[in-house]
């Protein structure tokens, strides 16, 4: 339980590492996980996002009948090459 809020001199933990980040996150049956990181993976890789650089986190709900599933993508803010990377990528899988 958070028992104080989050200290205003400290980076928030997902911006720590880059200083951005964008995440996508939805629930999933479970079994379906692996072909959405299979994914997840083929579309960063024509982007040009580093693979090794997604953050990943995957958490059964409702007994396993669910998942949550959440792709964390750093990126530095200052930097317009890595920006451009995840305004491309986002902007594209975007639906209308």
């Amino acid at each position: 339980m958070l028992r104080e809020p989050w200290p205003e001199e400290k980076p928030y933990w997902k911006t720590a590492w880059k200083g951005g980040v964008q995440s996508l996150f939805f629930i999933a049956r479970p079994v379906q996980t692996p072909l959405y990181v299979h994914i997840v993976g083929e579309v960063a890789s024509r982007y040009g996002y580093p693979i090794a650089d997604i953050g990943m986190y995957i958490q059964p709900i409702e007994h396993n009948r669910a998942a949550h599933v959440e792709f964390n993508f750093f990126y530095d803010p200052e930097d317009a090459a890595e920006k451009a990377v995840i305004g491309a990528s986002t902007a594209k899988q975007r639906r209308p």
